[in-house]
């Protein structure tokens, strides 16, 4: 018998205040004043055990991580701050931009530290036994932080500059837990895990703002709670697996105003949210007589983000009040979902038992109001109140089962998407003398537009002698949007137009797929897809509306989708040369990062593009955008001064211009650049492969020289080659090409050409490295190296982890055309009396090769040379150095140093090394990382934009880029704002 209890529980409470009280002044006459209460701070529980009995062996393992900060910036009884720019703000995980700051830990079992969010809870459970094994994985991750900023009555807030008052939070909760249970008689896995998003973020201003230039008052958080969990039980006798998955998020995002503000900008009121909520798990159940599978998966948003004016706010240019879930100004973030989602496999030779349900729900309320009482006034400008919100829910899975009795019950995805959207224009817009109320706008705009979408999926496969099956999709909801405009008691005066609309969009989509037989066969499966929404326009009775131009109120749900770009455009009039951007007569509907290929179809080309090339997108406006390349300072690889962009494709062109331009972050427009960059300047792309790049200014010409050893100078550093480099010039030195190159994943094991797989190796084949480089001549076949035994080579990972052997000279001994072992001397690998220098042959004698075979460890490149060939000690591969030793101009030979102007380099070159082609070539930039800006909280938050440099065409004719509204439907399809339900089905019995 064996017992396994572990409890792992995590609670982090800060609390971070910075507060002015009394009346006290904060006076900065040529200067900026800052009140920030700023805190990073995370709850990390991570639980591990196994358990390993004989009869029995039973595990529970939980991981509770409780995060639960207080981070308030506030005034109370008066005061003045005054200053060229006042701020007000409580921050909690996130950098003065608003980016997102993750802790970095190192969690059990992992070779290296992940980021993770605030609230992180991890269980893993493993227990084996000779008779019945049970594990019970449980793990909690819960974040509900207190962020408040707050201006009370009677603090000041002056100066000549702006005012911000600000609420920022990145509130994320992940849970994971995976259960694994064998045994010979039985397997019982059990997994529970639970994120929770909540608590508030909340701004108010209470106080007086008067005099400043333009203020912004708002609450932003970027919120999620996600849930992963495997489950996987297996016996002779029975396999069972069970979990109940949860995510949650009930966030309060809010700003007030019951203060008064005038002021002679712009004035921005906002409270804004964007949020996911994901629930995924896989299961796996195997059992000789029987396998039982059975969980619940719910997901459910029900944040609340609200916007409200019950004071007054005067401004002399535009106001906007606005409240925003998942909606970033311009467009809705549909990849913000709320998703309970996941997969499930049973599987018995006897009986086998599966129900799984999953739930998701979004179901967010925004609103956006001037209550009664309150004022707005923007006399000469616009006046945006608006509501907007996304709900976006999917609920999806895929069951498989299979046994000589098949059951499967209630199979049911179900995705409800009911969110509530309002704009409200409840009190007075106008200035009142307290006499006469005269126009408070030029024009008024009150928008309530509301976004559901909820999405079912089943796919159901299974069968036996006797196979029940019931499977059902469900996606419905009632979203509801409505505006209002005016009170009772409201007084409205506009010298243009009022538009008050109420938009609802909504789509629900349903399908199940399902095929089973069996000697006997009973199925049932349906798709069943309802949606009713609302959409309502009002004005209230005892309201006194008055507009110099219209007045429009409206209500509509699905109105009409706008026309989508085709990807034509004219080559001249819908091109900018000036801002290097095309332009279609209707939304793109495109991402930045997106792939599109340039057909000039016959037309006078672009000047900077290459017709039939593909490219990249950046979106620049909803029917613009530029073609290039996106990357941040992460990407800067400064030891070879390359742009990496990973494992995307750049999709730039040797001989490309392209503007070079950092990214504004944050209100304030915080960049740093590239260093050897400069902002908004031209260079050229030279193209190292399809992820790196260098650049080089315009007007650079490159030229390159190539030599073997023997023309290097080690002891003083001279090149002897004909040149045309200068003293001063940006070198980079390219290694010769290897003669081999392997894998960590290639040490200690052998090619089962039957089985067409690797196997460990075993006997003579240990601490060998096999060479799997296909014969083109004949596939399946593998080639012969060509080393011998006593050949000396050259050893290097390019970057990275070795085998267990540092870099270095060795020498080879062959085990066959593939195999081969190194060996530290001559002597050692062929163990001849000539080479040992002994009377008698000796014993060969191998190195014993430890690989790092993880997957990081197996990532890395292993390299040889032969010895002659191999690389100069003292030069980076891909590295840059700077001409020196010419006094001008060099012709026959050169020297580098690792600074403009200093020292010349020396080299360690050894006996017999003559050979090798070592390139020396002037082709890019020398680089540097980018400097990190106060405030941001890392290089990879700074984002950069290579756009290509392009003209107007020689003359008119329409153009096209394919891969714009290019996306073909197809069945019960999400996004059409069309209900569907699909339903489809197979099986067989006798």
């Amino acid at each position: 018998f064996n017992l396994v209890l572990v409890t792992e529980t995590t609670t982090s409470a800060p609390t971070v205040k910075a507060f002015l009280v009394g009346s006290a002044n904060v006076l900065a006459a040529n200067g900026i004043v800052e009140f920030v209460s700023s805190a990073n701070a995370a709850a990390v529980a991570d639980g591990r055990g196994i358990g390993i009995g004989g009869v029995f062996s039973a595990g529970a393992t939980t991981a509770t991580s409780d995060f639960r900060p207080t981070v308030t910036a506030y005034t109370v009884g008066g005061g003045e701050l005054h200053g060229t720019g006042v701020t007000v703000t409580a921050r909690l995980n996130v950098d003065s931009t608003g980016a997102p700051i993750r802790p970095s830990v190192t969690l059990d079992g992992d070779p290296s530290p992940s980021f993770v969010d605030p609230a992180f809870a991890r269980v893993r459970l493993t227990g084996i036994a000779v008779g019945a094994a049970v594990t019970a994985a449980s793990s909690t991750a819960t974040s509900t932080p207190e962020v408040s900023t707050t201006v009370g009555s009677g603090t000041l807030l002056s100066g000549p500059g702006w005012v911000t008052i600000a609420s920022v939070a990145f509130n994320a909760a992940t849970a994971e837990a995976r259960s694994l249970s064998a045994g010979v008689v039985a397997g019982v896995g059990l997994a529970q895990p639970t994120a929770h998003a909540g608590g508030h973020v909340i701004t108010g201003f209470n106080g007086t703002a008067s005099g400043v230039t333009t203020v912004t008052i708002g609450s932003t958080v970027d919120s999620s709670a996600i849930v992963h969990g495997r489950a996987a039980a297996g016996g002779l006798g029975a396999g069972v697996v069970a979990g109940t998955y949860l995510a949650t998020t009930d966030m309060g995002v809010s700003t007030g105003v019951g203060g008064a503000v005038n002021v002679s900008g712009d004035v921005t009121v906002r409270s804004i949210e964007q949020n996911s909520t994901i629930a995924d798990y896989s299961a796996v159940a195997f059992g000789g007589f029987g396998a039982v599978g059975v969980s619940t998966v719910r997901a459910t948003d029900s944040s609340v983000v609200s916007t409200s004016v019950t004071g007054s706010v005067t401004s002399g240019g535009t106001l906007h009040v606005l409240a925003y879930h998942n909606f970033d100004g311009s467009n809705f973030l549909t990849d913000h979902v709320v998703d309970a989602s996941g997969s499930a496999l049973t599987a018995a030779i006897g009986l086998a038992i599966s129900s799984n349900n999953l739930y998701a729900k979004a179901a967010s309320t925004t609103t956006a109001t001037l209550a009664a009482g309150g004022t707005l006034a923007a006399p000469g400008g616009v006046i945006d109140l608006r509501a907007v919100s996304g709900n976006f829910a999917h609920s999806k899975l895929k069951n498989a089962n299979g046994a000589v009795i098949n059951v499967s019950v209630d199979s049911n995805p179900d995705a409800e998407a009911s969110g509530t959207t309002i704009a409200a224009v409840l009190g007075h817009v106008r200035v009142f003398d307290g006499a006469t109320s005269s126009p408070g706008a030029a024009t008024l705009s009150v928008l309530a537009k509301g976004n559901d979408t909820a999405v079912a999926g089943m796919e159901e496969t299974g069968g036996g002698l006797l196979s029940v099956t019931n499977s059902t999709s469900s996606s419905h909801g009632a979203p509801s949007v409505s505006v209002v405009l005016g009170g009772p008691a409201s007084v409205i005066r506009v010298s243009g137009d009022i538009s008050a609309q109420s938009v609802g969009l909504s789509d629900s989509d349903a399908s199940t797929s399902s095929a089973t037989g069996g000697a006997i066969n009973v199925s049932s499966f349906s798709a069943t897809a309802t949606m009713s929404p609302a959409s309502a326009a009002s004005v209230t009775g005892g309201a006194s509306i008055r507009a110099a131009g219209s007045i429009s109120v409206d209500a509509s749900a699905n109105p009409p989708l706008p026309p989508a770009s085709d990807g034509t455009f004219d080559g001249v009039s819908g091109v900018s040369d000036a801002a290097n951007t095309i332009t279609f007569t209707a939304n793109h509907n495109a991402n930045t990062g997106d792939i599109v290929t340039y057909d000039a179809q016959g037309h006078p080309v672009i000047p900077g593009l290459i017709d039939q090339a593909t490219y990249s997108v950046i979106v620049t406006g909803p029917q613009s955008l530029a073609l290039g390349s996106v990357f941040t300072g992460a990407n800067v690889r400064p030891d070879t001064d390359v742009i990496d962009f990973g494992v995307r494709a750049h999709n730039l062109h040797e001989g490309d211009i392209v503007w070079y331009s950092a990214v504004p972050l944050g209100a304030s427009g915080v960049t740093s650049d590239v260093g050897g960059l400069t902002n908004n300047t031209r260079y050229l792309v030279h193209v190292l492969d399809a992820y790196r790049i260098k650049l080089q200014p315009l007007g650079f010409a490159e030229t390159q020289v190539s030599v073997n050893a023997g023309s290097i100078n080690g002891g003083t550093g001279t090149i002897s080659v004909g040149n045309s480099f200068h003293d001063g010039d940006f070198v980079t030195y390219y290694q010769p090409n290897t003669t081999a190159m392997f894998s960590s994943g290639q040490v200690n094991v052998v090619w089962d050409g039957g089985a067409k797989k690797w196997v460990a190796a075993t006997g003579n084949d240990v601490n060998d490295v096999y060479f799997a480089v296909e014969d083109p001549g004949n596939p399946g076949s593998f080639l012969d190296m060509g080393f011998s035994t006593g050949t000396r080579i050259y050893y290097a990972p390019y970057a990275g982890t070795t085998i267990g052997i540092g870099g270095g000279y060795y020498y080879l001994i062959r085990v066959n055309g593939q195999e081969y072992k190194f060996a530290d001397s001559l002597c050692h690998a062929t163990g001849s009396s000539s080479d040992c220098g002994t009377s008698s042959d000796q014993p060969q004698v191998a190195l014993t090769l430890t690989p790092d075979t993880s997957v990081a460890g197996k990532a890395v490149v292993q390299q040889l040379w032969y010895a002659a060939n191999a690389p100069v000690s003292g030069f980076q591969d891909g590295h840059g150095y700077y001409v020196v030793g010419c006094g001008g101009g060099c012709a026959s030979q050169f020297k580098l140093s690792d600074t403009p102007g200093g020292p010349a380099k020396t080299y360690g070159l050894v006996s017999g090394q003559t050979g090798g082609l070592h390139t020396f070539a002037r082709d890019g930039i020398n680089l540097s990382v980018p400097a990190v800006p106060a405030g941001v909280g890392s290089v990879g938050n700074l984002i950069y934009a290579l756009t290509v440099d392009i003209a107007r065409a020689a003359a008119p004719g329409i153009q096209r880029l394919r891969g714009i509204g290019e996306n073909i439907p197809f069945g019960a399809t999400s996004g059409d704002l069309i209900v569907s339900a699909s339903a489809t089905g197979g099986g067989g019995g006798a």
